[in-house]
């Protein structure tokens, strides 16, 4: 944190103690000194730091669209058909984002994803500055 000091001036906002309690509680508005849009962003972080978390991998071969009264009526045996043709890159993504695209490829005779295209990805410092520092357009 840095020294910048907050400004806490009592109010006459008082509210009774809980039941049973002697003490009285009183409460304060806080005041924040307003956000710049031209803070500075500190130095990047290394990324190297990072290259030990465990991130979940999703490949997804297709999606479907129905009424629930069809959903409820899906059996052992259904098909659900997902609108993607046979040979149609799938869409990989990594936390919910999209890194690219890649084709289904057996591996000792488990399913694999041949990556086939991968998204241009950006550094923290390629993004347009919004409003707000920190936060990051999507």
């Amino acid at each position: 944190m840095n020294n910048t000091q907050i400004d806490a001036a009592p109010t006459d906002m008082a509210s009774s103690p809980p039941a049973g309690s002697e003490a009285a509680v009183t409460m304060r508005p806080v005041r924040f000194p307003p956000a710049s849009v031209d803070a500075p962003i500190g130095a990047p972080l290394p990324l190297a730091r990072f290259y030990d978390v465990t991130v979940n991998v999703t490949a997804e071969l297709g999606r479907a669209s129905m009424r629930l009264s069809d959903l409820m009526r899906l059996g052992v045996g259904s098909v659900v058909e997902l609108g993607r043709l046979v040979d149609q890159p799938i869409e990989i993504f990594a936390q919910g984002v999209r890194l690219g695209r890649g084709d289904v490829v057996t591996v000792n005779d488990q399913y694999a994803v041949r990556i086939t295209e991968l998204d241009r990805f950006h550094s923290p410092a390629e993004e347009p500055r919004s409003g707000v520092a920190g936060q990051r357009r999507s």
